[in-house]
């Protein structure tokens, strides 16, 4: 009896879940606030670089460069410090990428090993310093678009310069916030918690408590890290940093006595929603309050230094050396099967392999991504159909590519699980390996 009561239970939980993730495949997740300033400032910097190279007379060259703006995909919601530091790295990575794959592209060998390298040390920097999405995939689709790009009068050192070119243009676009708002990014992570936990203390104790708890506990763990473990330089006694340290801290015990309360199923006083809205009120303007002499020194500020977590995550049995092995063999069984098959632009098997890979998703979420990238996919293809079909020239090609960046990340639905793969506008700009200006140069004509 109890074998067959829990065979059952098994078999209602496994068919629970099959339906839960059938449901979330057609949901819309809510965008995060601010997600048209994203996709704007990513079009802006991939559609400037076009521009101008159209405007020297060198359109390639200006596509070139675009792929630098990349970097303006990553660093979002981090303080400008860290996020200087991040975007400069970025910029130097998928520069030295391009390179690589120019260096490498008539050999289909080189091609598969160094794609598979690159992915996993992308993967293995990327998941041990937590730099956010896009994660790896951007490096490796910059080292296998360098193995197939149609720029044979640019040397590799001329290509990796343009693309730094570029990605120091999305630096300063990045960073131009620091100018006005220097703290902007760290409250407006406490005014997310703040508003997170409020809705939780509305929804305690009924169907919706589950969802806007957990949202709630995301919200201040990403506060936490805006606060902390992304400052690279200790806070000043009595500065913005401390007080919103404190209003955080503020709301995690908040945040944690109303669960306690809830477990009990006792209800949570009134009082608590206005304390918690006040402060938020108090982190928009963490000015006007003054931190009791000493009483911020009880915050507990431990976190790991970045190279502990590099090098924890290369320890026998982590988690994210699995991930770095399983990107490193997808992307070679990848790569070689589009070698044997000899498949034109047979790097974005490579990048659709990584892409599904590299952030250690589970097994429903994994479908679900799979289901989304293949959605995305064929939404690209139309788009570029349609592109082919009307042909833009002249000053007509620049605004498409900018407005299909700006489709893209606008698109994007919160914490980045959302449709994806819906192509590179520059690729679709480039001739096509069988096109007349392609053979001219005849470079990389069989290339992976």
């Amino acid at each position: 009896m109890h074998g067959g009561a829990g065979k059952n239970r098994v078999m209602t939980e496994a068919s629970y879940s099959l339906r839960a993730t059938a449901r979330q495949l057609f949901q819309l997740r809510p965008a995060t606030p601010g997600r048209w300033r994203t996709a704007l400032r990513s079009a802006v910097c991939m559609g400037m670089p076009i521009l101008v190279g159209w405007m020297a007379g060198d359109t390639p060259a200006g596509l070139m460069a675009a792929i630098g703006g990349f970097t303006s995909m990553y660093g979002g919601g981090r303080p400008y410090l860290s996020r200087a530091r991040l975007l400069a790295l970025v910029a130097l990575m998928l520069g030295a990428a391009l390179s690589v794959g120019l260096l490498v592209g008539g050999n289909p060998a080189l091609v598969v090993l160094s794609v598979a390298l690159t992915a996993m040390l992308a993967t293995w920097l990327s998941n041990a310093l937590q730099i956010g999405a896009p994660g790896a995939y951007m490096f490796v689709l910059a080292i296998a678009t360098g193995t197939a790009l149609p720029a044979e009068h640019l040397s590799w050192q001329h290509a990796g310069a343009l693309v730094f070119a570029g990605g120091a243009f999305s630096w300063l676009v990045h960073m131009s916030g620091a100018l006005f708002r220097p703290r902007s990014p760290e409250k407006n992570a406490v005014v997310a918690a703040a508003d997170a936990v409020a809705d939780y203390l509305v929804a305690a104790g009924s169907d919706e408590s589950s969802r806007t708890r957990r949202q709630a506990a995301f919200a201040l763990h990403q506060a936490w890290a805006a606060l902390v473990s992304q400052q690279p330089l200790p806070a000043r006694p009595g500065s913005v940093l401390v007080r919103l340290r404190e209003i955080n801290r503020e709301l995690h015990l908040r945040f944690a006595d109303a669960m306690a309360k809830e477990i009990r199923g006792q209800a949570l006083p009134d009082a608590w929603l206005e304390d918690v809205r006040d402060l938020g009120e108090r982190a928009r303007n963490p000015g006007r309050d003054e931190v009791p002499d000493g009483h911020s020194s009880v915050v507990p500020l431990g976190h790991p230094g970045a190279w502990a977590a590099i090098v924890d995550a290369l320890q026998p049995g982590s988690q994210p050396r699995r991930v770095i092995v399983r990107v490193g063999v997808a992307a070679v069984v990848a790569g070689a099967l589009g070698t044997v098959f000899q498949l034109d632009r047979a790097y974005w098997v490579v990048a659709a392999a990584v892409l599904m890979l590299h952030q250690g998703l589970d097994w429903q979420r994994m479908f679900q991504r799979s289901i989304e990238r293949t959605v995305g996919t064929w939404v690209g293809l139309l788009v570029a159909g349609l592109v082919v079909v009307l042909h833009p020239q002249g000053r007509g090609h620049h605004p498409v590519g900018a407005v299909d960046v700006w489709c893209n990340r606008r698109a994007r639905p919160a914490e980045r699980t959302g449709i994806a793969g819906r192509g590179d506008p520059r690729q679709r700009a480039l001739p096509h390996p069988s096109s007349p200006a392609r053979r001219a140069g005849g470079r990389g004509a069989g290339r992976a």
